[in-house]
Parts: C-alpha cells; structure tokens; sequence
C-alpha cells in the first residue's frame, strides 16, 4: 500500500514515492551507479509544416502595340522591315504575351499541415510563336516581325498555364532511438545513445545533448497543495539537473513530485525539387542536384513516477516505469511553400515568362496573399501543443523508463 506520507505524481496508479525531502543516496563514484534506457519508439508520421501554397491566380493581357513614335517601347507586331529605331505602322497586339498579374495564395495554420508534393509548386508558361498572323496588318508577304524579343523578331504568344507539385517525396528517416541516462556526481543525469536512427545527412534523428531526465520535479507551482515551500523537490537544489529551468506543465497533477523526461528529435523525410526540361515534350522532372531533407524538430516532455530506489536502497518499485506525454514543444519544417516558373516550348528570353511584366516589357514581382486557417489543435501556453495535439502530429503519447543498474 502506498505510503501516506510519501508525495506521489502518479496518475496510473499508486507507486512507492520518495520523501519530498529526501535527497538521493550517495553518489558512488562513476557514471552508472544508476542507469536508464528509454525505448523510444519515434514519430509515427512524417514532418508537418505551417504554410502551404493553396492557390495560383494568373491574369493575361495582349502586348501592345504602341504608335510608331514610342519607338522604346515598341512590342507589338508590325510588318516587314526596315526595323530601325521607330516602329513601322501598321502595328498589331500580339495575344496572351504579358503576364499581366500573378496571384500566388499561402494557406498558414499555426499547429501545422502534413507535407505533402504540393506544399510548393512549380507554374509553367507554354509559349509558342505566331505565324500567319496578318488579318490586322495586312502584311502582304506574311512576315510579322516583333520588336525588343531578344531571341528573335518572331512574337510569341502564352498558349497555356500548368500548375505542378514542386517537391517528389522520399523516404522518412525513422526518429527511434534507445537513449541511455546515467548519473552523476551533481545528482544530474548525462545522456548518450546507444542506438539511433539516422536522417538523410546521416545524422542522428535524436538529439542526445537535448535530452533531460529530471529525476524530480515538482507538478505544478507551487508544487504541492497546502504548502508554503516551493523548493521541497528539491528543483534548485541540483534534484533534477543544475542549470536547467522548470517549465510549468500543461497538466497539473495534485501531489508533489514526479520525473521528468524531455527528448529532442526530427522527424525527416528526403524531397527532391521537380522541373521542366528545356528539351521537347518538356516533360517534369527531378532537377539535378536538389535532394535534401524536411526537418521537423519536437521537444517531447514526459512524466512519470519518481524511482524510489534512488532515495532507498531497500525499495521494492519495479525498474519499469511508464511516462506520459504531457506537452511539446515543435519547430515546424520551414522553406517549402515556393512557386518556381518555367517557360515551356518557343519560350522568349525577353520580356521574361515567368514575372510579371509591365507594358514596357519591365520585370515586376508576383503578388502574394496569405489566408490563416482555424487552428483545431490546442496549446498549453504560446506554441507549446498539448499532448492531445502532440500526438496528432506523430509523437508517441507514452514511452518506458527502465533502471539497468543498480
């Protein structure tokens, strides 16, 4: 039977708690006096990001023509030569030629979207030229010739628009690990791996240096109910691990002390950027030299029994314990809601395809919109999601504790 005058944070169940004021036994000289691995099964999904593209408006005019006198900013379709420093009447407005606007739309969610091909994309311009186009000018030999078209006097005309998923998904790098805490002499714990997968880069996807074990903390402030002392887990006295801050739970408990287990991980997929070849049929492909990774970093915070065969040589509590996710806390993949432009078959060099274009063949910029979703997902405080909302994203919502020495 447990105890009454033990402070115990179990919420599964009774367990064999240690004294609130009861400091751990004796330090006994090398790392692994007390020992614990935590099986650490990873994320069960891939990573989340807060911005998507949702949409692309594009508006297209005629191009030209101006009078003969407004020789600078002559592009629109007139005779046959002499092409000199002023335009020679008649002239004709070649079709669809200005990209007119572009109106990319960005969906954002604070607690994250699953990625997926098109969080990016990429817009094709299929440009072809004109030919035969005399009605308007009355070319008696039917040659059109287009003014300030860098690549030749043949106008050109947008003859479709193609929106793509930017990114070819890959795999998703497994976020398991058995992560290792042994003591210390500071009564903090050092943390190793002793197994871990690896992401894309070849990198472990946990990241042992920001993984705790607080081996007791308390469960809300002040830590326990009726009390005046705010320090009897021993929180600033080194009980847990000096120089760390104790952040307040999401969900409070109503005893006193508990431990705390904090584990940072990724969670990676690899992705390849997609284009269109320059060559015929055009076809979308891998564009050379683009793979890497999505990365999402989580802070996992977990609590569970204290061990009281730390405080007491002649406890009797099983080396198993279980935590439960309580919060955490998320960087989200970043970088992915871009939009490429490509132009596609007899494609200008001048006025460019893919920006807007002013009436002077001028590049501008695309506008951008941006539309915020409802959240549906709930926090703790700022942007630290509940467990309930961890566990949507993948987090595993219970891990176990297990004492392999002594």
């Amino acid at each position: 039977m447990l105890n009454p005058s033990r402070a115990c944070c179990c919420v599964a169940g009774p367990c064999d708690c240690a004294p609130s004021n009861e400091a751990p036994i004796s330090y006994a000289g090398t790392l692994g006096d007390f020992t614990y691995l935590v099986d650490f099964t990873g994320s069960s999904g891939g990573p989340f990001v807060q911005s998507r593209v949702n949409q692309v408006a594009t508006m297209l005019r005629n191009h030209g023509p101006y009078g003969p006198d407004e020789d600078d900013c002559a592009a629109g379709m007139y005779c046959d030569p002499p092409f000199g420093s002023s335009c020679t009447a008649p002239l004709a407005a070649i079709p669809n030629a200005v990209i007119l606007d572009e109106d990319v739309e960005i969906e954002t969610r604070s607690c994250g979207f699953a990625l997926t091909n098109n969080v990016g994309v990429i817009i094709g311009y299929l440009w072809f030229p004109i030919s035969g186009y005399c009605a308007s000018v009355g070319c008696p030999d039917a040659t059109l010739l287009a003014a300030q078209w860098g690549n030749g006097f043949s106008p050109r005309t947008i003859g479709g628009i193609q929106v793509a998923p930017k990114w070819l998904l890959g795999e998703i790098f497994s976020s398991a690990a058995t992560i290792r805490f042994r003591r210390n002499s500071t009564t903090g714990f050092a943390c190793d791996l002793t197994s871990s997968n690896l992401d894309y880069f070849g990198s472990p996807t946990v990241t042992a240096a920001q993984c705790k074990y607080l081996h007791r903390v308390p469960s809300g402030w002040p830590p326990c109910p009726g009390t005046s002392t705010g320090n009897q887990c021993g929180q600033n006295s080194g009980y847990g691990e000096q120089g760390l801050t104790y952040s307040l739970p999401c969900v409070e408990s109503s005893c006193c002390c508990r431990s705390e287990l904090r584990v940072r991980f990724t969670v990676a997929q690899r992705i390849d950027e997609r284009h269109w070849a320059t060559t015929s049929p055009y076809p979308i492909t891998v564009k050379p030299g683009t793979s890497t990774q999505a990365s999402m970093t989580i802070t996992a915070f977990y609590y569970g029994c204290t061990d009281a065969r730390l405080y007491s040589a002649s406890s009797t509590q099983p080396a198993l314990r279980n935590f439960t996710l309580d919060r955490a806390s998320v960087s989200y993949a970043s970088g992915l809601d871009t939009v490429s432009r490509y132009g596609i078959g007899d494609v200008p060099s001048n006025p460019l395809p893919y920006v807007q274009v002013s009436d002077c063949q001028a590049p501008g910029s695309p506008s951008t919109s941006t539309v915020v979703q409802d959240e549906g997902c709930t926090f703790c405080s700022g942007s630290i999601l509940t467990a309930e909302s961890a566990m949507a994203l993948g987090v595993p919502g219970a891990v176990s504790v297990t004492r392999t020495t002594p």
